[in-house]
């Protein structure tokens, strides 16, 4: 049930939260941080039972504001770790498998369930064409919402039809399964 901004500082008045809020600054305020956002997010510590004591709705909104300046700080240093470290995998792996079609890069790099026997085979096997299907139809979607063209020219290069399953190996998936 969705519930007005009016109605959400009734909330957060009653027990058991109790908290005091009042004034069109706090109403402004939780309208701005959004109330999941805003007090269900800072409602405690890790675990249910570790909960803060908010006694008073600037109290949050100071936890709030901490939060934000935290990760104002340190999100632009995560991104560039993040995609350097993307970049580094991405080339190593199109390295290994001399090639930028999936289906190569699946070929020659995800091969750990070589090593497995039996049931451990099969479950292994699974999910190689399942991070290889979500993979793809990723792509797929990307294609068709009006995504890059590359992202089309990496799906004829590995040979996939237009459902973003692979026409070469879907086959496999099933003998898998049922053996």
């Amino acid at each position: 049930m969705l519930l007005s901004i009016n109605a959400l500082m009734r909330h957060l008045r009653r027990p058991p939260i109790s908290m005091r809020i009042g004034g069109s600054r706090q109403k402004r305020d939780l309208r701005n941080i959004g109330y999941y956002h805003g007090y269900k997010g800072y409602r405690f510590i890790h675990r249910a039972s570790e909960r803060i004591a908010l006694e008073d709705f600037d109290q949050l909104k100071l936890v709030y504001d901490f939060d934000m300046d935290l990760k104002t700080l340190i999100y632009p240093r995560i991104m560039f770790v993040e995609t350097a470290l993307k970049n580094r995998v991405l080339e190593a792996t199109l390295d290994n498998a001399k090639s930028e079609a999936f289906e190569d890069i699946f070929a020659t790099t995800m091969t750990a369930y070589r090593e497995k026997q039996g049931k451990q085979y099969r479950e292994a096997l699974q999910r190689r064409f399942r991070a290889r299907d979500e993979i793809n139809a990723i792509i797929y979607s990307n294609c068709k919402t009006g995504g890059t063209p590359l992202s089309g020219t990496f799906l004829n290069k590995a040979g996939e039809s237009p459902s973003g399953r692979s026409s070469r190996n879907s086959h496999l998936v099933s003998s898998a399964t049922s053996t």
